[in-house]
């Protein structure tokens, strides 16, 4: 009895509850704990406090009391005191209770928290807790084993505090309770546990209570950490971006509280910023500012450290031993930590691609060489905004330019050596607008500069203008906003050469007969020209014909030209019209022939070296001559001789108006004789028959007879021709009259005696011997004329 009077005794314990996080110091009160120190080693469940110190027989002091585990439904605590190393004293039961609130106040009470709902505590964010024979344990009957089929017999309906605290909740038929806590939230909920027992229903309040934990600060950066910026330049060189998301830890706004720092250090790569500077990052807003050197470009990393004033917890009691190791304790649960994980940072500054160049050359090479063939180069703001005209002259074979193109670079400024080294150029032609049927197929542009053209053979109308942008691009790309290409325009003016017009001739000679072709009646010769042609493809010209006399060969027209300019007006003489047809028109009663020369003039200009004037064609006309008859008038049809001029007779201009048929011509030329036909005269009429010389002189002999010759005038050319025979122009009489003899008579008496009244008287041969006169067959009639008296 006496020894158990000396065994060590736990009377009391204070406070009436411990944390279950642990680190409670704990105040035994009891008796027998020795009147030496006794090195006493208190155990809370069975762990050791942090530091167990005697202070008297009385009293033992455990200072850092063990945490209970995670997912633990907590109630009384109990433990054990070792002195000198052997275990003694118990602690007395339901002195001491875990409870999870930190905060709970210290009380005299005994057991201050003895009627508060049990509680479960476990730390925030982690996951799913199973607590076994929960139900039991909770209502302190270990009677019960079963919640039924599929826990249905037991239930929980949250009552108070964090209704977000938990995201599921169940029971399985053994009692057991299974809840998930939502990921961040922290706090407590109390839930009224329902059990049905048949018809009666046993209830009980429990509480989950959630320690925060101090989630890991965190940096993220958009972009899988790869921030890319443009090459600085020395207008800008600041560079800001909304990039990166800081947080404190948790949800959104769970530690939004806290404060955060955030530090930039550079790891490796390029030097891209400007000398003294580092990014900078502001946690409210993620806006990451940093300054580029000029002309800097590649890449650089930077770490990104954050921390906050949550706190840092490592080696807490039944927590995980990873958290007092920076590089583990950052992911695991119930690890309070106040440093981000180690994140990187990369800026990219692509080198920005610099725009290609190149320029128009007018000291260019030909191929193959010719003179149709030039280049102009121009600013660009003129027509059409062309920097360069290629002309090429209509009928201008395929060719090629060389060096079109010259000082063509991959890049500009400071990076166009280094550009030219590392790109390629591609070079394109699009169609801009213009006669594109002016080449057989677009141009080409060669990587060394040359350009092929390969213009029609002929162009339609008067030429044009075909217009292309030329764009050359590099491969540089165009990151940042670069630009990898650069277009210049330029057109190829086709100018129009006039190619001569051309015709042909069916006759080299024409000939027609003199006055066949007069003004009132021209010759006419369809189809003279045929194949008239203004040209290749240029049939929209105006032609006209062209005749011109270069030379006269023979010609009989007494001074007089054979083709008389005028005839024609307005047309020239000779012409030939539009269908082809030779019209002219000679001068009368002229011969001979002349050389005209023929010649197709179009309408289309001899600028660039063209031609408006066909070859001339040779064509001689012919006026052939046409003897005309001889013609001669008489101014009287008859002679008149008497008897008595019997003999030789002349009549000089007996014919007049000699002519021998034209005015001029070869006629002029003829000689004239005349010829004199009797038709009818009565016998031995002519001494001498009738002639008539050259000059129109008449000459005869008559015999004397009395009578009428009837003859006929002939006037002959020395071309054989003769005036017209037989027409009362051409005949005339020859009449020989007797010399007239006066009649005779004789009267019988010389007076004749009348009555007075006398009535009349018989006729009596009064004239008697009366004749006509000799061999004269004539009518007498005689006329009585009162010569004086009166009757």
């Amino acid at each position: 009895y006496l020894e158990d009077l000396l065994l060590p005794r736990v009377v009391y314990v204070a406070p009436g509850h411990a944390s279950a996080l642990g680190g409670t110091t704990l105040t035994i009160l009891g008796h027998n704990f020795g009147i030496s120190d006794p090195s006493p080693v208190v155990r809370i469940d069975g762990i050791a406090c942090a530091a167990s110190v005697w202070v008297s027989d009385a009293e033992i002091v455990c200072h850092g009391a063990a945490a209970k585990p995670s997912g633990t439904l907590l109630g009384i605590v109990g433990g054990q005191i070792e002195l000198v190393g052997v275990p003694t004293a118990v602690l007395v039961p339901n002195m001491t209770k875990y409870v999870a609130q930190r905060d709970a106040s210290h009380t005299s009470e005994l057991c201050h928290t003895c009627h508060a709902p049990q509680e479960v505590w476990t730390w925030e964010s982690s996951g799913t807790t199973v607590v076994s024979r929960f139900v039991q344990r909770v209502l302190g009957d270990t009677s019960v084993s079963t919640c039924g089929v599929g826990g249905s017999q037991c239930s929980a309906v949250l009552e108070s505090g964090n209704r977000l605290l938990v995201a599921a909740m169940s029971f399985s038929p053994d009692g057991a309770l299974t809840f998930t806590l939502a990921d961040y939230e922290n706090g407590d909920a109390t839930f009224l546990l329902s059990v049905a027992y048949g018809a009666a229903v046993t209830q009980t309040r429990f509480r989950i209570v959630t320690e925060a934990v101090n989630n890991l600060p965190s940096a993220t950066v958009a972009n899988a950490g790869v921030v890319e910026a443009c090459v600085g330049t020395p207008a800008s060189s600041a560079r800001a971006f909304y990039a990166v998301n800081v947080s404190a830890g948790g949800l959104v706004g769970n530690e939004a509280h806290q404060a955060v720092t955030v530090t930039v250090t550079p790891l490796a790569g390029d030097t891209l910023l400007a000398s003294g500077t580092i990014p900078l990052i502001y946690p409210g807003s993620g806006l990451l500012t940093f300054e580029l050197a000029e002309w800097a470009y590649g890449a650089q990393t930077f770490r990104i450290d954050v921390h906050d004033d949550g706190g840092l917890g490592t080696a807490l009691p039944y927590t995980p031993a990873s958290c007092g190791d920076a590089s583990l304790a950052q992911d695991a649960v119930s690890c309070h930590w106040n440093s981000s994980r180690a994140t990187n940072l990369t800026i990219r500054v692509p080198r920005s691609n610099t725009p290609p160049v190149f320029l128009f050359t007018s000291s260019m090479h030909v191929s193959p060489p010719g003179p149709g063939v030039s280049v102009v180069v121009q600013d660009g703001t003129g027509s059409h905004n062309v920097s360069a005209v290629v002309r090429v002259l209509e009928g201008t074979a395929a060719f090629r330019i060389d060096h079109f193109l010259e000082e063509m670079h991959a890049g500009s400024g400071i990076f166009q050596a280094l550009e030219d080294g590392e790109q390629t150029l591609t070079f394109s032609l699009a169609f801009v607008g213009g006669q594109a049927d002016l080449l057989l197929e677009p141009p080409t542009v060669f990587p060394n500069g040359s350009l092929s053209v390969h213009p029609v053979q002929h162009v339609a109308g008067a030429g044009g203008r075909v217009i292309f942008d030329l764009t050359v691009r590099d491969d540089g790309g165009v990151e940042c906003g670069a630009v990898d290409t650069v277009t210049k325009r330029f057109a190829v003016d086709i100018n129009y050469v006039n190619y001569p017009p051309s015709f042909s001739l069916n006759l080299m000679t024409v000939t027609r007969d003199e006055n066949e072709c007069s003004e009132e009646r021209p010759c006419v010769v369809p189809g003279f020209a045929t194949n008239m042609t203004a040209g290749p493809l240029e049939e929209w010209q105006n032609v006209s014909m062209v005749a011109t006399v270069v030379g006269w060969e023979v010609l009989l027209c007494d001074g007089y030209a054979l083709l008389p300019e005028d005839a024609l007006f307005p047309l020239t003489n000779p012409s030939v019209t539009a269908a082809g047809a030779l019209v002219f028109v000679s001068q009368p009663f002229c011969s001979g022939s002349v050389n005209v020369s023929i010649e197709m003039v179009d309408s289309g200009g001899t600028a660039h070296g063209g031609q408006n004037h066909s070859a001339a064609e040779m064509v001689t006309l012919v006026i052939a001559s046409v003897d005309q008859p001889p013609r001669f008038t008489l101014p009287a049809d008859a002679v008149f001789v008497t008897s008595a001029d019997a003999g030789a007779r002349a009549y000089p201009a007996f014919a007049r108006n000699i002519s021998a048929g034209a005015p001029r011509g070869r006629d002029i030329l003829q000689s004239l004789s005349f010829s004199v036909s009797v038709l009818s005269a009565p016998d031995a009429f002519f001494l001498s028959p009738p002639a008539v010389d050259a000059g129109g002189r008449l000459t005869f002999a008559a015999s004397g007879h009395v009578g009428v010759a009837l003859c006929d005038l002939l006037l002959t050319d020395s071309g054989g021709l003769e005036s017209p025979r037989s027409t009362p122009a051409s005949r005339f009489n020859i009449t020989v009259l007797n010399l007239n003899d006066p009649p005779q008579f004789a009267l019988s008496q010389a007076s004749i005696h009348v009555s007075e009244d006398e009535e009349g008287f018989g006729l009596e041969e009064i004239v008697v011997n009366i004749t006509v006169g000799a061999e004269e067959l004539q009518t007498l009639a005689f006329n009585v004329v009162q010569v004086g008296g009166a009757l």
